[in-house]
């Protein structure tokens, strides 16, 4: 039976989870072993969502939310996205990160291999300046990952989409086919990153809130 678990607290003490049968059918929410409200019957249904109120009063929202670039299951605990779930800042800022790292290790391999004397790779340009460009995408990564810096995102943003339109002009150029494999492997590491935006934003109110009540 398909599932997917979640703590609500840094010592995994309290666990939500999620389990259902075929396509998103009889999915049941669970709080530490006790089942939270009726089991949703069919995706529609899920579609609709419903609100779960734990022991304690807190209220788990579950849903599985459609829309532009988002097709997932969400769970927030009184309007925050549980930590690792869909939805949390916090992982969608390290999926920005991992694509910019990608990015970079790919950079840094093709500059490699060009180096070392493949010759296609060579012609194609691929040489000392794609293995700056991955030490660059690498440094970039980390500051999005460990600062959650928007200008670090922004400009791994910025020289992407640079390389992504010298692609396509060199594909013309060439005979005048995109590449349509490299084209859709970019949009896929292109939605991460920009989203990586609100997500920074998201994660940085997030610790506010936090800071405040701790000092509270």
């Amino acid at each position: 039976m398909p599932q997917q678990k979640f703590h609500l607290d840094a010592a995994k003490k309290e666990e939500v989870l999620v389990q259902w049968k075929g396509i998103w059918k009889n999915v049941t929410v669970s709080y530490n072993g006790t089942p939270l409200g009726e089991p949703f019957a069919n995706l529609a249904a899920l579609k609709q969502g419903n609100h779960f109120a734990l022991p304690d009063g807190r209220d788990l929202h579950v849903i599985f939310a459609t829309g532009l670039s988002k097709n997932r299951l969400e769970l927030t605990l009184d309007g925050r996205p549980l930590p690792g779930s869909a939805g949390d800042p916090a992982a969608e800022v390290k999926l920005a990160a991992i694509s910019i790292w990608f990015i970079a290790g790919l950079s840094t391999l093709l500059g490699v291999l060009g180096m070392s004397g493949v010759k296609f790779l060579a012609d194609l340009g691929f040489g000392w300046p794609s293995l700056v460009a991955g030490i660059v995408f690498a440094g970039l990564g980390y500051l999005v990952h460990t600062k959650r810096s928007q200008v670090a995102l922004a400009v791994a943003l910025g020289l992407f989409a640079v390389d992504t339109v010298l692609m396509l002009m060199a594909g013309m150029d060439a005979g005048g086919r995109v590449p349509t494999t490299g084209l859709i492997i970019r949009v896929f590491l292109f939605i991460p990153m920009i989203r990586g935006f609100g997500a920074i934003k998201k994660a940085n109110a997030f610790d506010a809130q936090d800071k405040a009540v701790d000092a509270f």
